[in-house]
């Protein structure tokens, strides 16, 4: 992973490059998928905001999972994720999640850019689900999907040419493909130190059951790895 050093204009500076390198990344997606399955509709990967905004106030029925953790079911896909049991899982609600940002990036300063962002990922489209750890470290993950029926899901070969592709269009990001029990998906890493605090970034891309869904993770870390927690919430990745 790459780092950013800290400075004036940190926090917005490294959000905005993350996001600029993203949408380049996904623009790879879209053109790698179409040279290695013509058959799938590979613009569909890359127009995350074209999701509908949905109101709800259930909590992704919750449910004990293994090893202290509890298992989310997303409302809209049939998407589930375990988080550690001490995290907090608000509702999805575009009327009250936004405060519940707003509260959390007062806690944790070191993320608040990342937040920001969020919320307006919020207001454009609509975040599926969304947990949280507000104690330091603080760290959190966000699913933000939306449909794609022609879309396949990724194979190894489509995989690999969009690492390809994205080693030749950023170097801020890892692009790589991994196999987990869910099926193939797409990661990007990315990290930087804001605040003298560093922060890494984890996005999975999963096509699956029509839908297209992207898994965001951030956290506060202490070494220069990524998280544990990431790891489990990987392995925890389910279609139900």
């Amino acid at each position: 992973m790459k780092r950013a050093s800290d400075g004036s204009g940190a926090v917005r500076g490294w959000i905005a490059f993350v996001v600029a390198a993203l949408c380049a990344a996904l623009i790879g997606v879209a053109l790698a998928l179409q040279h290695a399955d013509r058959a799938s509709n590979p613009a569909a990967v890359a127009p995350v905001l074209v999701a509908p905004t949905t109101t709800t106030s259930v909590a992704y029925f919750a449910r004990p999972g293994a090893n202290g953790t509890k298992v989310l079911t997303e409302t809209v896909d049939p998407l589930s994720l375990a988080v550690p049991d001490s995290w907090t899982a608000p509702a999805a609600d575009p009327l009250t999640l936004p405060g519940v940002l707003d509260q959390f990036a007062t806690q944790a300063p070191a993320l608040a850019g990342v937040l920001q962002d969020e919320g307006q990922v919020e207001q454009k489209a609509a975040i599926r689900l969304f947990a949280y750890q507000p104690a330091s470290p603080s760290a959190f993950v966000s699913v933000i999907s939306f449909s794609s029926p022609t879309t396949k899901p990724f194979t190894a070969a489509s995989i690999a040419a969009i690492v390809a592709l994205a080693k030749k269009k950023t170097s801020s990001i890892a692009v790589t493909g991994v196999q987990l029990a869910v099926g193939e998906v797409l990661q990007l890493n990315s990290s930087a130190v804001v605040q003298k605090q560093a922060v890494v970034v984890e996005i999975l891309v999963l096509v699956a059951a029509g839908r297209t869904m992207q898994i965001e993770m951030v956290a506060e870390t202490n070494v220069a790895q990524v998280p544990p927690v990431f790891a489990q919430i990987e392995a925890s990745l389910r279609i139900s």
